[in-house]
């Protein structure tokens, strides 16, 4: 279990930022690898996804649970993660993307908070996300996607599959831009456990919340939102 817990982490790791996004003086925007070599972001999406453009807007309202009296506070970024204390708990995983990482006490699920002081488009968090991913996996799918307000905050969710190194994954996350903040909360667990854990792992993401005037607005984003 734990070789299969290190394994996971080094997985949303490599899923975090393989790539930087650069704008050049030209204004074009780019993709600068770890290697040191870089693409036209639209080349190097058109020959790695093929996603739809539209996000559909989800009509539930959600709010964090009732039960969820514990709190970390973000260091990099202003937000707040309440959880219930009784079926989660601060994990010391060796992530150095994470600012905090929790796991589920029940069962072998696990949560992670990635702040960066840094303006991204959901369309373009969403791309490097799923490319990454098709860099270490297979099958990599987008299973459901949507925006949705949590505690008054409008948030990208997605909830991705593959297969990784014979692992089949399930990561369910929400994800926020600012003017000048990214937040990447993901919650993660195997597809055989997914539907046991799934409303343990929605209660945590929807414990997110962000204080901010600005976060009634629809999150910054490229692609269209239905109204």
């Amino acid at each position: 279990m734990k070789i299969i817990t290190i394994l996971l982490f080094l997985i949303i790791n490599t899923l975090s930022y393989s790539q930087i996004i650069a704008t050049t003086a030209k204004g074009d925007t780019v993709l600068l690898n770890k290697d040191g070599t870089w693409e036209f972001k639209t080349e190097y999406l058109k020959k790695n996804l093929n996603i739809k453009t539209v996000l559909d807007t989800n009509t539930t309202i959600f709010f964090k649970d009732s039960l969820a009296q514990q709190v970390v506070k973000g260091q990099k970024v202003d937000y707040q993660l309440w959880y219930n204390p009784d079926k989660w708990e601060l994990a010391n995983l060796n992530n150095s993307s994470a600012e905090y990482s929790l796991q589920y006490t029940k069962g072998a699920a696990y949560c992670m908070i990635i702040p960066e002081k840094i303006s991204l488009t959901i369309e373009d968090l969403k791309n490097v996300a799923i490319v990454n991913a098709k860099k270490v996996g297979k099958n990599i799918e987008v299973v459901k996607e949507d925006i949705r307000k949590v505690n008054g905050t409008y948030v990208f969710m997605m909830e991705l599959k593959g297969l990784i190194q014979g692992i089949r994954f399930v990561y369910y996350g929400y994800y926020y831009t600012g003017k000048d903040e990214t937040i990447q909360l993901i919650t993660y667990t195997y597809q055989s456990e997914f539907e046991e854990y799934k409303t343990e792992l929605e209660k945590m993401l929807n414990g997110l919340v962000i204080d901010k005037i600005a976060s009634n607005r629809r999150p910054n984003q490229t692609a269209k939102s239905a109204q």
